[in-house]
Formats: structure tokens, C-alpha cells, sequence
């Protein structure tokens, strides 16, 4: 999945869309080899991404940082 998305760099809106809707669920997503996987997907969107992509991204981040 994590290398499906990372191909798939043009298609920002559907990047944002799974950023707002993993928001509500990551704590649920406690396990490090998850996130061991997903933050640097995350900040290679940071990076690269637009101004909305980038929003998006630092709020789920900061709801990583956070659990």
C-alpha cells in the first residue's frame, strides 16, 4: 500500500483525502511497524506536496507525535 502511494505523487487530493480520514483512527494504529512505514511517507508529502497536502499532513503527524 505505502509503495502504491508513494507512485502515485500527481494525485494530491486523494492524499489528503486519506490524511483526513486516517486523523480520526490513528490511535488505534498504536503499532510501531506502522509508523515505522507511514511517517516517512508523511514527510515526503511534507516535502513535496502542496499547501493543502502539507496542512493535512501536519495535522495527522502532530496526532502521531502526539500517541
Amino acid at each position: 500500500m505505502i509503495r502504491d502511494l508513494q507512485a502515485f505523487d500527481g494525485l494530491w487530493r486523494e492524499h489528503v483525502k486519506l490524511c483526513q480520514e486516517l486523523e480520526p483512527v490513528i490511535e488505534l494504529f498504536y503499532m510501531p511497524e506502522v509508523h515505522n512505514l507511514l511517517v516517512p511517507l508523511l514527510t515526503n508529502f511534507l516535502r513535496t506536496g502542496n499547501k493543502t497536502l502539507r496542512k493535512e499532513v501536519c495535522t495527522l503527524l502532530a496526532k502521531i507525535l502526539k500517541y
